[in-house]
């Protein structure tokens, strides 16, 4: 039985669901269903453009008081806009709103049209997905020798390089905002050491990228905003998408700009000081020369265009379009859920693929539903964009998908640790595991509901949810990460050793581990 018939027979009513009775899981496990019985008919009952307008409307409504940025909202049925819509301001001190046609900055949403032009370049016999990176950047110094293994074109697509991410140089006192060009950071390349053995893990590295801008402009003979400009975004009609180097002094070639910003509250490592005259906001847009990894800038009416050319192939043709899809192979044989610029992934049972993006003060998501043929664009021009904590992608999608999707385990498990405790939630879970393996089980959804029992300052039922992760998923460094995180919130140090230990022995490249380890063994001298 398919979760679809699961929900249209409402049988999450029936008292023995699962042979085990409701009443023994307390009114709990009554509450956390009860919403997804009427899924379906919910869906039918909005099914006009309208209701479903005012849906997406509501989630941006606190944005849209014409006194703070906010964001570009398009879907798309197809690679055709079912809705789009501005909210908020694209400058502040102007008061110009944001609208469809407002130009973003895409922040790591870039990668996968440089990933795209790489693509071109392969298919057109101009260089190899299995060419020697250094073949091309010569100068960039031979980190796969230590291993007896080359870097190649493949590793800097699928971030499994192992070459250190050149925004480790926030940690030295570089900011965003401060000028940065490849000449850097090839020399402060020269001063690093591989992460780990290339191919043998995944690591994102926004230092790949830059690498790749380079070899394509040295494979093609032109930079890499004039070749995507002559190959895909003209042939697009992507009028308004252009890569731009160090913004702060092309801002006039990006009309209807909408400027990127960050609040006090949003301040992080990284960011130069700011607010000294008492604003609330201030402009903080990334000033690099590299543009490869974030600084293309668009409108969510052209990544519609973008869209549309994954179902129709016109620009690059289907077989390009089928290798930027391919998931990382590691040499352990391993899959990784990142392709070439595109992370894989599901929500709630249904199958993604895009990207997120953050970067100075933009935030940005391009995330397709494949098998629905249906896609989200959200831009945004504010730093700490939240809908309520939730992914704003995630609850547009439930609009729109929702009666095609899985219960959310995490959301039915959460109302029951709060509502029955977390004994009850454990139950629930192994008995709906076990019944109704159609539905979407995952470590991430638990490992999300952890961390929020650990926001929230419920560390005993944290640990119970996080355990329980661990024990469906014994072999993910993850699971065991964020249990020892929650056992050192909770003060048990030999549990948080021997959790974090455990994750690092399964992950070597754990680099959070390794900091905690040391602040927990310094602790205990």
């Amino acid at each position: 039985m398919s979760v679809q018939d699961i929900l249209r027979a409402r049988r999450y009513r029936d008292p023995m669901i699962l042979g085990v009775p409701l009443l023994r899981l307390g009114v709990a496990a009554s509450v956390a269903l009860a919403p997804y019985t009427m899924m379906g008919q919910r869906s039918a009952d909005e099914g006009f453009a309208s209701a479903r307008a005012r849906r997406v409307d509501a989630i941006f409504a606190m944005y849209d008081t014409g006194r703070s940025p906010g964001c570009a909202v398009a879907v798309m049925d197809r690679g055709q806009i079912e809705y789009a819509r501005g909210y908020g301001l694209a400058d502040v001190e102007s008061g110009t709103r944001i609208t469809q046609r407002s130009v973003f900055g895409l922040a790591s949403v870039a990668k996968q049209f440089t990933a795209f032009s790489v693509l071109l370049l392969v298919r057109d016999g101009r260089l190899s997905l299995d060419d020697d990176v250094r073949k091309w950047v010569p100068e960039l110094p031979d980190f796969g020798a230590a291993f007896g293994r080359t870097i190649t074109i493949r590793d800097l697509l699928h971030h499994t390089s192992g070459i250190p991410n050149y925004l480790a140089t926030l940690d030295s006192g570089w900011t965003v905002t401060d000028p940065l060009t490849e000449r850097q950071v090839l020399d402060w390349l020269g001063h690093q050491r591989p992460d780990f053995a290339p191919g043998s893990h995944y690591r994102y590295s926004n230092s790949g990228y830059m690498l790749l801008e380079i070899i394509v402009q040295r494979a093609s003979g032109d930079s890499l905003p004039t070749f995507a400009a002559k190959h895909i975004f003209e042939p697009l009609g992507m009028v308004s998408t252009r890569y731009v180097p160090d913004l702060v002094h092309h801002v006039a070639q990006v009309p209807h700009l909408a400027s990127a910003y960050i609040s006090r509250e949003t301040r992080v490592p990284g960011d130069q000081p700011l607010f000294e005259d008492g604003t609330e906001w201030q402009t903080s847009n990334a000033r690099t020369s590299i543009v490869a990894d974030a600084g293309l800038y668009s409108t969510v009416e052209d990544l519609a265009n973008w869209d549309r050319n994954f179902y129709t192939g016109r620009v690059g043709g289907r077989a390009v379009l089928r290798m930027m899809q391919e998931p990382a192979v590691l040499t352990s044989g391993d899959t990784v859920p990142y392709a070439a610029g595109l992370m894989l992934g599901a929500y709630r049972g249904l199958r993604t693929v895009g990207h997120i993006g953050g970067w100075g003060g933009d935030v940005s998501w391009f995330i397709r539903y494949p098998d629905q043929r249906f896609t989200l664009a959200i831009l945004c021009n504010r730093r700490g964009f939240s809908t309520d904590g939730n992914d704003p992608s995630h609850r547009i999608a439930e609009i729109y998908l929702g009666d095609r999707m899985a219960p959310e385990i995490a959301r039915l498990i959460g109302t029951v640790v709060a509502h029955g405790g977390a004994d009850s939630a454990v139950h629930l879970y192994h008995a709906l595991r076990a019944r109704y393996p159609a539905i979407a089980f995952d470590e991430q959804q638990l490992n999300s509901l952890g961390y929020d029992l650990i926001h929230q300052h419920n560390l005993d039922a944290a640990i119970a949810i996080l355990r329980l992760n661990v024990e469906m998923y014994p072999e993910s460094a993850n699971t065991y990460d964020s249990l020892g995180e929650a056992y050192m919130g909770q003060g048990d140090r030999t549990l948080a050793i021997a959790n974090y230990e455990r994750s690092l022995a399964l992950d070597s490249t754990n680099a959070n581990a390794v900091r905690m380890l040391a602040k927990l063994r310094a602790q205990a001298r």
